[in-house]
């Protein structure tokens, strides 16, 4: 489970009435959307200087513990403020106890500074890297589900911006394995193959006939011996009543080939479709291990009221569970070579006056390849073209060249430089200046024509969660699906020579990039494309070109019909239900994002299948690490 950084607003009335559900179905299906609990906001002082960005957390919750045992655990965040956290002395970075605030924890431990405040982040962390809050647990002897809430700060100085995490955590009685399975006190004899339950979504379903039912089932691995291949199957009555087009088949719902060693947690997501007759059933769920059942979980399932009479029931494939361990290769993923990940170059604007520049982080100054200077963090810079020549002044100092002016992040990549002099507003955005940018900064004269552009040189993946051309609240799936054609579209540009000096603009030209202030506001497809990082789609094995727009009138066009010249394959016509009634709005090729979103949210549809469902015959693979 994530954990929820950034408040999401719904009507206090349906809060109120729908509590419980609502937090189940979005802490577990629109991740990373959670609201398991509200971000109690202290008063920050030095936002600016000091603000935090939760990445991940070392176990997932829940964190199953027995009374008594000690459990440690990593929380990462990105540093994004502009001062550097300390791991001592002045300022040291560390967590207090919230809800209510400072008070004692029956979690913790002797490593902590106090019962109300965890101990320090583990090494000095500069603006851009990311901190890890190493933090040893100690379960109580009472058993229960635990929520233990933090809030990051600077010792005697300030809180941080967006510090706030919380840990899910279930306490239970000391026990030890039989080779039944049970619990007992008498016996240390564990199976080799045995799975614990640790977490279903509910009980029971009531719902009409027909529905769509998002799902998560969670099994610990209590067994002598880790997981490879890992099978999730259903029986019932009539299996094929409750299955889904995402199923393998209509006794499997899916495969899992990673490995979950002894005592770590394998989570499913997945959604199945309540039978079309009302009535009471029961859904089994089987979680399979080299053939063996090693967890089963029955389902009531109530249908309230029957299906529409034009719903009709999912067919799929007869295969057993033997066949799926077999053939564990993914329909839909591909392997390709690797490669390094590739920079990408951003054509921000023309230069017309003077460019002045504020860093985050440590650059150097290079003038015609040459290193000049080097700007500390919070410094400033100012550049300027004039006649051909190229000057750069840092205070009353100034650097000429004849050829180009470059700042370089001196050791992080992924560091953040602010264009102070450029103004870029987004209507619909709202004030916020979308002026602040990852990686290098260049100032060159174009190939193509004799204008001097600034140029943003930065990482694929670090451009790709800088792009805005979604809704931050949108369908988890739907933001990956989108995140993923993104950089598919970017680095099949990139191997045209379609600018010269630098492979996109940051405009709709080709993809709306406003850089990172984007990132800020819109963390939910941060996180989406950090989840999909390197993917890229692929037909023949060869990564493609991957349009998208808001909306169809009802079915999507060709390539060639739109844009002529030579067809292609992965870009025909197809169906998009959703926009049906709709008038045509973008050109009409490849992904519609209104038509996906919305077969993301009423289909539970994945990514996977998403991307190739609107571009016919292609894969996913992953390009780089």
């Amino acid at each position: 489970m994530l954990h929820t950084r950034t408040t999401y607003h719904v009507s206090h009335l349906f809060f109120l009435v729908t509590c419980s559900l609502f937090l189940v179905l979005w802490s577990l299906f629109f991740v990373p959307l959670t609201v398991h609990a509200a971000d109690p906001k202290p008063t920050i002082k030095d936002a600016a200087g000091y603000s935090a960005k939760y990445i991940s957390q070392s176990i997932p919750d829940p964190i199953e513990m027995e009374a008594g045992e000690t459990r440690t655990i990593t929380i990462k965040f990105r540093n994004t403020g502009t001062q550097t956290w300390n791991a001592s002395g002045a300022r040291y970075i560390s967590a207090y106890t919230m809800e209510p605030r400072d008070r004692s924890s029956v979690f913790a431990d002797s490593t902590w500074k106090s019962k109300k405040q965890t101990n320090a982040i583990t090494k000095t962390t500069k603006p851009g890297e990311v901190a890890e809050l190493t933090v040893v647990l100690r379960a109580p002897t009472i058993a229960g589900e635990y929520t233990e809430e933090f809030y990051l700060a600077a010792e005697n100085y300030s809180w941080l911006e967006g510090g706030y995490f919380f840990l899910k955590l279930v306490v239970s009685p000391t026990h030890t394995v039989t080779e039944e399975g049970d619990t007992s006190s008498s016996s240390n004899t564990v199976p080799a193959l045995l799975a614990k339950k640790s977490f279903m979504t509910r009980s029971k379903i009531t719902a009409a006939g027909g529905e769509t039912i998002p799902f998560t089932l969670a099994y610990r691995n209590v067994g002598a011996e880790s997981w490879g291949d890992t099978v999730l199957q259903v029986s019932a009555d009539d299996p094929s009543l409750f299955a889904d087009t995402s199923w393998e088949s209509k006794t499997v719902i899916a495969t899992q080939t990673k490995s979950t060693e002894v005592g770590g947690f394998l989570r499913q997501k997945f959604v199945f479709r309540t039978p079309p007759k009302q009535g009471t059933y029961t859904l089994t769920f089987r979680l399979v291990v080299k053939g063996v059942v090693v967890g089963e979980t029955k389902l009531p399932v109530i249908v309230s009221t029957d299906a529409p009479s034009s719903y009709r029931v999912v067919r799929l494939p007869d295969d057993t569970i033997e066949e799926m361990i077999e053939d564990t290769t993914s329909v839909d993923e591909e392997h390709i070579s690797l490669i390094d990940e590739p920079w990408i170059r951003v054509g921000l604007f023309v230069v017309k006056e003077t460019v002045r520049v504020r860093v985050s982080d440590t650059y150097r100054v290079v003038v015609d390849g040459i290193d000049v200077a080097t700007l500390a963090p919070g410094k400033s810079i100012k550049l300027y073209h004039n006649a051909g020549s190229y000057t750069a002044r840092i205070g009353v100092k100034r650097y000429h060249g004849s050829e180009s002016l470059e700042l370089i992040p001196k050791t992080n990549d992924s560091a953040v430089y602010t264009i102070e002099s450029y103004e870029r507003l987004v209507s619909w955005k709202g004030p916020k200046n979308f002026n602040a940018y990852r990686g290098k900064l260049e100032m060159r004269k174009g190939q193509k024509s004799d204008d001097v552009w600034v140029v943003n040189d930065l990482l694929l993946s670090d451009y790709a969660k800088g792009i805005s051309e979604n809704s931050n609240g949108s369908p988890m799936e739907y933001l990956k699906a989108q995140s993923v054609a993104q950089v598919s579209y970017a680095y099949a540009i990139m191997q045209t020579d379609k600018y010269g000096i630098f492979d996109v603009v940051a405009t709709t030209g080709d993809q709306l990039y406003l850089g990172y202030n984007s990132e800020l506001l819109m963390p939910r497809f941060v996180q989406a494309a950090e989840s999909v990082r390197g993917y890229v789609v692929t037909y023949d094995k060869v990564p493609v070109i991957t349009p998208y727009f808001a909306n169809t009138n009802g079915k999507t066009k060709s390539w060639k019909s739109v844009w002529g010249g030579t067809e292609k394959p992965w870009l025909v016509p197809v169906v998009a239900n959703y926009d049906k009634g709709k008038k045509l709005f973008g050109h009409g090729v490849g992904m519609s994002q209104l038509d996906a979103a919305a077969r993301a949210d009423k289909e539970g549809l994945g990514w996977k299948e998403l991307l190739r469902y609107y571009y016919t015959g292609t894969k996913v693979a992953k390009l780089f690490e």
